[in-house]
């Protein structure tokens, strides 16, 4: 008889898959790069990412949705509703700050990154 303590349970685990490697590295690079002060073009285009895209993506990839056109929709939705939660919460919280609020966001993205489901057999 197996050994039920054994059994793969389905569930998460944290070993990042390749687009979980990628949405950890854009986003703590993107982190750097806003916090380390780069010129104000590219400051814009990487905060543009980290704000709109990288959060969503690194939890709605833990979803599994089969349609491009679907993750990317989602992706948008999620990202720009946990940037509204997170600003909400701080600003309630009177610790309010750009820099603070991308790290939350960065952290959120990360997190998410290195999940990854269990495919059940």
């Amino acid at each position: 008889m197996a050994d039920p303590s054994k059994a793969r349970r389905p569930g998460l685990r944290l070993r990042p898959d390749p687009a979980g490697r990628a949405v950890l590295s854009a986003s703590v690079a993107s982190l750097l790069l806003l916090l380390v002060g780069a010129p104000q073009p590219v400051r814009l285009v990487v905060a543009a990412a980290l704000v709109a895209v990288l959060p969503g993506f690194g939890v709605v990839r833990l979803i599994g949705f089969t349609d491009r056109l679907t993750t990317v929709v989602a992706s948008l939705a999620l990202s720009l509703g946990l940037t509204t939660v997170v600003s909400t919460a701080l600003t309630y919280l009177g610790w309010w700050s750009w820099q603070l609020s991308l790290t939350v966001l960065a952290a959120v993205a990360a997190v998410a990154a290195c999940c990854r489901p269990v495919r059940q057999a």
